[in-house]
């Protein structure tokens, strides 16, 4: 019993130390690289590890967009005047596809993967989704 409560406490330690050696996909565009590739394999069948890093990614980009398209309505509310939005994105596009627009982004840019994921999010969805008039 002794040596169960043990395996269990590793487990535990583990997993927190494996997330931080990957990182997160805010961290930068390399991290977001590492966490977020797993969008390039059938996210149907994955191991535990990589389902969660599915989550992570999806809530990650979601939250995100939602957050820029939020703050763009609030400023337009707090000042009453028209705010110009970062990028468009046409009703139907989910976030695995924004997703692995990012990822194409940071790959077809490799010397910006050190920068921060949310300027390359606004990058790549503002070259993806470019609004049309402002």
């Amino acid at each position: 019993m002794k040596r169960l409560w043990l395996i269990a406490l590793f487990s535990l330690l583990a997993v927190p130390l494996a997330a931080q050696t990957r990182g997160y996909p805010e961290d930068s565009g390399n991290a977001f690289l590492r966490v977020c590739s797993v969008f390039d394999n059938n996210t149907d069948k994955l191991p535990a590890a990589e389902a969660e890093n599915v989550f992570r990614c999806l809530g990650y980009v979601g939250g995100f967009t939602s957050g820029v398209v939020h703050e763009q309505r609030f400023a337009e509310a707090a000042t009453g005047r028209k705010v110009p939005a970062a990028f468009c994105i046409q009703d139907g596009v989910e976030e695995v596809q924004m997703i692995r627009i990012v990822l194409k982004y940071i790959r077809d840019n490799p010397a910006d993967a050190h920068l921060s994921t949310p300027v390359l999010i606004i990058a790549a969805l503002r070259k993806a989704y470019p609004c049309q008039s402002q």
